[in-house]
């Protein structure tokens, strides 16, 4: 288990902080399912029968689909628990600080951090409205991603399904931490240890 912190620029309304940690939450949760489900999928050919695979080989992964892509999604989320907010700081600067599995929390701290660096190009700015009214899977098909689909595809779970698992897992939540972002309440993040002491005022939420 490690720690995220997510520095702020300013604090907001009740219901944009709301947004804010569901967000982040939600996201959390969507990676983490993701993970679960591509590690069953990369399993699931060596439990194919002999004939079966031999058919795969040859069809070039296009046989029958024996990966229950939409089942595997829902006992990933019965198992997944929720992102534990450890501490806050609610001065300006301030900070949100979460406990929970580190592959999640270091592709949301590369989003943050990324999606940071984009925002400074005019070109991208001015393309935002567009982008974010376009939530296609190639989009979304960003670092470890694009491994993580080819392989869901290689043992035939159909693209619809693809398409339709990634945008509620990992789509919708994202597009909802760009609006916290546009609004001031994300400026970056960091992942920090367990053990690590914060040199800012913290209030401590045990």
């Amino acid at each position: 288990m490690r720690k995220l912190r997510i520095l702020a620029e300013k604090t907001g309304s009740v219901p944009a902080v709301t947004n804010l940690l569901n967000s982040i939450n939600d996201l959390y949760i969507g990676l983490y399912v993701l993970e679960r489900v591509v590690g069953k999928a990369k399993n699931a050919p060596e439990e194919l029968a002999p004939e079966e695979r031999l058919l795969r080989s040859i069809f070039g992964e296009k046989a029958s689909n024996n990966f229950d892509f939409k089942k595997s999604v829902a006992e990933a989320l019965e198992e997944a628990a929720p992102l534990e907010l450890t501490a806050a700081s609610f001065s300006s600067p301030g900070f949100w600080e979460f406990l929970g599995s580190l592959n999640p929390l270091q592709q949301i701290r590369e989003w943050i951090k990324d999606s940071h660096e984009r925002r400074k190009d005019k070109k991208y700015r001015e393309g935002q409205e567009e982008r974010e009214n376009n939530l296609k899977i190639e989009e979304l098909q960003i670092k470890n991603l694009r491994d993580k689909i080819a392989i869901l595809r290689e043992v035939g779970v159909p693209e619809e399904e693809i398409r339709t698992g990634v945008r509620e897992l990992i789509g919708y939540p994202l597009k909802a931490l760009r609006e916290s972002e546009d609004h001031g309440l994300i400026e970056s993040a960091e992942i920090m240890d367990e053990e690590r002491k914060s040199a800012l005022t913290e209030t401590s939420l045990d």
